[in-house]
């Protein structure tokens, strides 16, 4: 059997193997949800982007129909986007965005469609540092138009922290994220029945605008993973996304020299003669920012067509 008969037989026999693995609508993976948000946020951090999710295969799969595993309702403010912040793509998250991340009538709707009808098993309240509707809040004075409702739901956050040490922004902030959280763990009929039953978890956080830390503050394992985040952030020093500002560079230049160099496959113990050489294409590049557990959606090359045997 010849070296191009052997090969073609080889890439045949892999492409069988990966058609007979079925496609997962669902964002698949290991972990629990929080930690594969907690995850995502320190490859954010340590700029070692996997951008999962975000190929035309998978906008192609996700049409059929959106299976989420979190739940992130967040600031309206354009620094801090949830799927970027932490390392998400398509289908991945159901995000409800408003002006100091309240909960209204309405973004209690959105949730609860998240989580009764879609099944969605985390809800992540993030507020961040030096919101603009909380800021706002804590100056008081007169609130032109719609934005005193905003202002009008975040006033008892800033009440709880008022004459206390510390910034008094910041700690309406973080007062506000834990008021929410109570507040959506109790709304009834929906979400309090969720979490009764165990189906639904809900956790608060903080986004840190400076080093790009996001720290738990209420939920499950809320300390040892914001002490797990923080201990993260002391290798920062910049938001990692302000040397991009264009949004077209998704690989910064200390990611790109720490990438180890590209390593020739090895070639078998019988070498075929240079007129029959495998061609430079099959030189593997190992690329660890784009590995990622859950990372399931690209679409599998078609095999080759098999060389005949000569006789």
């Amino acid at each position: 059997m010849t070296y191009q008969t052997r090969l073609g037989l080889a890439i045949l026999s892999a492409g069988l193997l990966s058609a007979a693995s079925p496609a997962r609508v669902e964002s698949s993976g290991e972990g629990e949800p929080l930690k594969k948000l907690m995850d995502g946020n320190k490859r954010y951090l340590d700029i070692k982007y996997a951008h999962p999710h975000q190929t035309k295969y998978r906008r192609d799969l996700i049409a059929k129909g959106q299976h989420p595993f979190a739940i992130v309702l967040s600031c309206s403010d354009s620094q801090v986007p949830p799927e970027v912040i932490f390392d998400r793509g398509l289908g991945d998250l159901f995000v409800v965005r408003v002006a100091g991340n309240i909960a209204d009538d309405a973004v209690i709707g959105s949730i609860e469609y998240a989580a009764e009808h879609l099944h969605v098993p985390l809800l992540m309240v993030l507020g961040h540092e030096r919101c603009g509707a909380v800021d706002a809040t804590v100056k008081g004075g007169k609130i032109p138009g719609h934005i005193s409702s905003l202002t009008k739901a975040i006033g008892p956050a800033v009440e709880r922290v008022k004459g206390k040490p510390g910034d008094p922004v910041d700690s309406a902030v973080r007062a506000n994220v834990e008021m929410v959280v109570e507040q959506l763990k109790t709304s009834k009929p929906i979400l309090a029945e969720l979490i009764h039953e165990g189906k639904l978890k809900v956790a608060g956080a903080r986004y840190d605008l400076d080093t790009g830390v996001v720290e738990l503050l209420t939920g499950a394992n809320s300390k040892s993973a914001a002490s797990d985040t923080a201990e993260t952030s002391h290798r920062v020093t910049a938001h990692p996304v302000v040397s991009t500002p264009d949004h077209h560079e998704d690989k910064s230049k200390a990611a790109a020299s720490a990438a180890p160099k590209p390593i020739e496959a090895a070639q078998p113990s019988h070498a075929a003669p240079a007129s029959h050489a495998a061609p430079p294409s099959h030189k593997v590049t190992t690329q660890p920012v784009l590995s990622l557990p859950d990372d399931d959606d690209k679409p599998k090359a078609a095999a080759p067509a098999v060389p005949k045997a000569k006789h």
